[in-house]
């Protein structure tokens, strides 16, 4: 068959734009590896740190669940911690009062040294619950390395 030099601009259009398509798709998919690992352990992460217990990924066995961990640590705790706080709907979830529930998250989170104050969402900081028992906890920890 025959085409038209314009047919091949075309076709050769369509071949550049669905590589570049394909391209896209491959750097978005290693970009959220990158991010977020293989999601194996982010349910595990985000559920440590709304309930206060201190960053732990001994349990994952490769990069990829460590970096899934690491996400659902940091990043999905960080979301989870601002809903519960603006939502009100912490009973659901937490049995105790939410003072004492979001001291035990500000005291741990205060002895991390990857949780930085200013980089919390702004509902969070603003809770004087949290920054109080942050602030303690991040000063004691700023005293033992001393």
């Amino acid at each position: 068959m025959n085409y038209t030099s314009k047919e091949v601009g075309k076709i050769i259009a369509n071949d550049i734009l669905l590589q570049d398509s394909r391209d896209k798709v491959a750097e978005n998919t290693k970009l959220a590896l990158e991010k977020r690992g293989n999601g194996k352990y982010i349910k595990d992460g985000t559920k440590d740190r709304i309930f206060g217990i201190p960053y732990d990924d001994s349990k994952c066995l490769s990069k990829q669940d460590k970096q899934s961990y690491k996400y659902g640590y940091y990043d999905r705790g960080n979301l989870a911690i601002s809903i519960l706080l603006s939502s009100g709907k912490y009973d659901i979830i937490i049995p105790e009062n939410l003072e004492d529930f979001i001291s035990k998250i500000a005291e741990n989170d205060g002895r991390n040294s990857n949780i930085l104050f200013d980089e919390l969402p702004e509902n969070v900081k603003n809770n004087s619950n949290y920054s109080l028992y942050y602030n303690n906890s991040f000063l004691e920890r700023q005293n033992i390395r001393r």
